[in-house]
């Protein structure tokens, strides 16, 4: 009973996220002006009332080969976006002006649409190596991923990982992400090492993800996430 419980609820939860999209932007900010810049993010997300399943999720680009060093995240479910709460009509042009204020430089946008998601709840994980490319057959390279991190358990632990699909504007032509997350940097190469000195599952994965060509990957921390559940609790400054 349990069991089909668990299938029940993964099902589920499966489905929901394949209903996730969002739109990530690239920016440049002058390291002095980045205590505006989320000040900015707090006075615009830090009290409003966010759609079921919708949030905002603010990120610096710890280590890339990139000049933008800020990364803002908006996601949500495709059947019921956005904010829920009303907002006064100069609200939007002042977040955009001081926004003006503050960034050096606008870097790409662009859209995509989850495809798997597990773990996440444990606030511990603020780091995360993204690693972007593009996949020749989806469905091949999601089944081979799924296998490596069932056979990886021990060392995955309860991080969040996520698979995305870019579906406008893939950043150098990448067609999907992979993200997982950890506790720092230094954490994130203990795991690396870990997971490859299984080197039976490494090359197996390597061997049957199908065609993939790396396009870039790059390591990012959350400073900022604003939904529901944390502006309730007060913890959407990390």
């Amino acid at each position: 009973m349990k069991k089909i419980f668990f299938l029940a609820t993964f099902i589920l939860s499966a489905y929901s996220y394949s209903q996730t999209i969002a739109i990530t932007s690239e920016q440049s900010v002058t390291p002095s002006n980045w205590s505006a810049y989320l000040d900015l993010h707090d006075e615009h997300f830090g009290d409003v009332t966010f759609k079921e399943g919708s949030g905002v999720v603010v990120q610096r680009i710890r280590v890339s080969e990139g000049e933008y060093n800020m990364r803002r995240i908006r996601y949500g479910n495709m059947n019921d976006w956005g904010v829920a709460s009303e907002r006064e009509e100069h609200e939007g042009s002042s977040f955009w002006r001081g926004m003006g204020d503050q960034v050096e430089d606008w870097g790409p946008n662009y859209a995509s649409k989850g495809l798997f998601y597990q773990g996440g709840g444990n606030n511990k994980y603020k780091f995360a190596q993204v690693y972007e490319a593009k996949v020749n057959d989806p469905q091949t390279f999601l089944k081979a991923f799924k296998t490596w991190l069932d056979e990886n358990k021990k060392v995955i632990k309860d991080r969040w990982i996520n698979v995305a699909e870019f579906t406008i504007a893939g950043p150098k032509g990448a067609t999907h992400a992979v993200t997982i997350s950890a506790e720092s940097w230094s954490e994130l190469e203990q795991m690396r090492e870990a997971w490859m000195t299984n080197t039976k599952s490494a090359q197996k994965f390597f061997q049957n993800r199908g065609e993939v060509i790396d396009t870039r990957n790059f390591l990012v921390q959350r400073l900022r996430h604003f939904n529901n559940k944390n502006i309730k609790s007060g913890t959407t400054k990390e």
